[in-house]
């Protein structure tokens, strides 16, 4: 019987592992060349969270909704500490992250996944 879903089947439930990977290969992907430009910044975050959003569409988790997060600084030996939180369901919702950094800059880049009742 067809009916209303309110969990995803173990092969459509947004896997972490996979989502980190993603974030590495992309960052890796579309920075290790990159310098910080205060001029051009914005438009590579842009970029970053578009290509990353898109890889997760390959996905093909239909009722999956990601939020993506990206941030870029400039690499000048300082720290950096960042946060985020969702209120979800634990069972379905997952969050993953990736801090790349090469000579110039670093990124920080964070997708929810949350599934769609």
């Amino acid at each position: 019987m067809d009916g209303f879903v309110l969990r995803p089947n173990i092969q459509e439930k947004f896997r972490s592992t996979i989502g980190k990977n993603i974030l590495k290969e992309v960052c890796q992907e579309l920075l290790h060349d990159k310098t910080f430009e205060i001029a051009t910044i914005e438009d590579s975050s842009v970029v970053v969270a578009e290509a990353i959003r898109n890889r997760l569409k390959d996905l093909n988790l239909p009722r999956y909704k990601y939020i993506v997060k990206v941030i870029i600084a400039e690499q000048r030996g300082q720290g950096m500490n960042v946060t985020a939180s969702c209120m979800w369901d634990p069972d379905t919702d997952s969050a993953v992250s990736h801090l790349y950094t090469n000579n110039h800059l670093y990124c920080e880049a964070i997708v929810f996944a949350v599934f769609n009742y």
